[in-house]
This record gives structure tokens, sequence and C-alpha cells, in this order.
């Protein structure tokens, strides 16, 4: 009985086809809907610009320095770095107290991200034709439990260039640490059936009744594995900006 309940609460008989989950994405979505089975309609509703787009840069330290090597060789900045670090480290724990054991030379001593969104253009071009012709695929399969995943990354020609002008110039200001510079422009939308099935299976209270049933679940889990399946599709978007210029108006 309560399993026809569920299933009836699942019967949505709203126009929408398909819709996105924003629970199960790693960046602030909003929850998209699409009332058409038409490609075009589909990617103009889903293939939107990512919302995350950034240059990250970390900073770690790195090893114990050799304090008769950094002598020997005048390196006195980062002698004083070294020492500075090191003198932090010791009064933080002071205050703290919780943690008697010096923390390793390999921790993060900085973690800056720089926003690129704003600067991404594009409509989202598919990959490749293989893309298009699984999307076609999909819009048309009759497997309900059939899920889509766009994955859109966004291109950014001679990037690198920025990150080695990033590591150049905070060694320059004595950073002796290592710094990783990523670009970080990918996002992932899931794209769900507006089915009355797939909605029921996906219900939380669904998979809670099949849980507290034993033999429920016995035949559950062959089923979806059986029945599951994920479509990958891939876009490309990129950043419409020199990096020559965009490392002019960092500070």
């Amino acid at each position: 009985v309560t399993s026809s309940i569920v299933y009836q609460m699942a019967d949505d008989t709203s126009p929408v086809l398909f819709y996105s989950d924003p629970k199960f994405s790693h960046t602030m979505q909003q929850r998209l809907t699409c009332n058409s089975a038409d490609a075009e309609m589909f990617l103009r509703t889903f293939n939107t610009q990512p919302q995350c787009a950034r240059l990250r840069i970390i900073g770690r330290s790195g090893p114990a320095a050799d304090i008769r090597g950094l002598i020997r060789g005048l390196r006195f900045r980062e002698l004083a770095w070294y020492a500075r670090q090191r003198l932090c480290t010791i009064l933080a724990m002071r205050r703290s107290r919780r943690d008697t054991r010096l923390p390793s030379w390999e921790s993060i001593m900085f973690d800056v991200s720089l926003d690129l969104t704003p600067f991404v253009t594009g409509d989202g071009r598919l990959e490749s034709l293989s893309d298009g012709t699984r999307l076609e695929q999909h819009l048309c399969a009759q497997n309900p439990l059939e899920v889509l995943i766009l994955s859109k990354q966004v291109e950014w020609p001679c990037w690198e260039d920025i990150a080695t002008n990033v590591r150049q110039r905070l060694r320059a200001l004595g950073f002796p640490g290592e710094v990783e510079v990523r670009l970080e422009a990918r996002e992932e939308v899931l794209v769900y059936r507006n089915l009355a099935w797939q909605n029921f299976v996906r219900s939380r209270i669904t998979q809670a009744l099949v849980l507290i049933s034993l033999v429920g679940t016995i035949f559950w889990i062959p089923y979806l594995w059986l029945r599951m399946k994920t479509v990958r599709i891939e876009s490309r978007f990129r950043i419409s900006l020199d990096p020559a210029r965009y490392w002019e108006h960092l500070p």
C-alpha cells in the first residue's frame, strides 16, 4: 500500500520531459526543466555556460630547509621565510594547546582562487559528432532509468603561461615552497526523465522501503544493475581573455 502511494506521488502530470537535480551537483546549480525532446531545445536548456571557472593557486611549504645550506648560499630571504613560518607555527600551537606535535612542512600555506566565470563565452559546442549521436539516441530511448551526464569543459589556450608567471612571481617575492596552479573549469549536469517509474525508483521513500525489506533488496539491486544506464556527452566553452592581458591586471 505504501509503495502504491509513493508511486502515485511520483507521477508528475506536468509537461516537463527532462529535468536536472541540483542535489547531485557540486556547484550551485538551479533546477532546469525541458518540455521538448528536440536536441536543440535540450541543449539550449541544459548546456548553459558553466557557473564555476577559476584559476586556483595552492602554495605548500616545502620540506625542512637545510639551514647551513641556506646560510652558505647566502639565501637569507628564504632563511627568513622559513624562520618566520616556523615561529608562527609554534606560537599558534602554544595558543591552541590542542596538539603538541609540530605540523608537517608539507602543509598548505595558502589556497587562492581567481574567478574566470565572467570571461566564459560560447554556446557550448559538442565535442564530436558522436556526442550528438548519443544525445539523439538518448532522447528517443525507451528505458526510463537511463540518465544523461552533460559534461561542460572550459578551454583557455595558453593558460599555462599564467601558471608559469605565478610561480616565478612568488619565487621572486621569497616564497620557498611549492606552488600548484590549476585551471578548474569543468561542470557536470545530471539530467533525468520525468517519468513516474524513474521518479519512483529515485525516491528516498522507495529506497527506505527496499532497505527494510530483505526480500525486496534481493530482487531490487539486480534489477537496478541491469536497467540503470548512464549516457555521457561533452561540450566545450572558451575563455575569451588573453593570458598576457590578464596577467597585467593581477596585483
